[in-house]
């Protein structure tokens, strides 16, 4: 599968930049720890970001979550697999012992499967919690309409 694909690194402006144009659902996200850009034949075909776990509860220094994952819709068939294995190959070479992200139940998640992650969680509609929610730094989330939608919670861990 990586034969076809090389990792570039991103800054946290050109993976933003990519997710604003060819994200479906999704928006810029507002802080990272890395991002990485799949290459294909000379083409930016996909991007993953990663940063902090969103929950509080599930940020210990040693958790990174997957915060957005961006293809093409021409992307070649694995980019998004090839983007969760690096990811989480950059995390664990970070020193990061667990890798979280979320995908709406609706979605087929075969990336999540075919780096071996496993569901240990769902969400519920988190448009009231979000709501005008003003944070420590002053940085006030807004509600999408993503907020709404059920997801699945999966993980991988180094002792997997």
């Amino acid at each position: 599968m990586s034969k076809n694909f090389s990792v570039v690194p991103m800054t946290l402006k050109e993976s933003n930049e990519f997710v604003d144009k060819y994200h479906s659902h999704n928006k810029r996200v507002q802080g990272y720890k890395f991002a990485i850009g799949a290459i294909y034949q000379d083409k930016l075909v996909g991007v993953a970001i990663c940063g902090r776990p969103i929950s509080a509860t599930l940020d210990n220094k040693k958790t990174i979550e997957l915060l957005r994952s961006c293809v093409l819709n021409d992307a070649p068939k694995n980019t998004n697999s090839f983007l969760y294995g690096r990811s989480w190959r950059v995390a664990e070479a970070m020193g990061y012992e667990k890798m979280i992200t979320y995908t709406l139940m609706k979605e087929q998640a075969s990336a999540c499967k075919a780096i071996g992650m496993k569901i240990v969680g769902q969400t519920k509609d988190s448009t009231k919690a979000w709501a005008h929610k003003e944070k420590k730094d002053g940085i006030i989330r807004k509600t999408q309409k993503i907020y709404k939608e059920l997801k699945y919670r999966w993980e991988t861990t180094v002792h997997e």
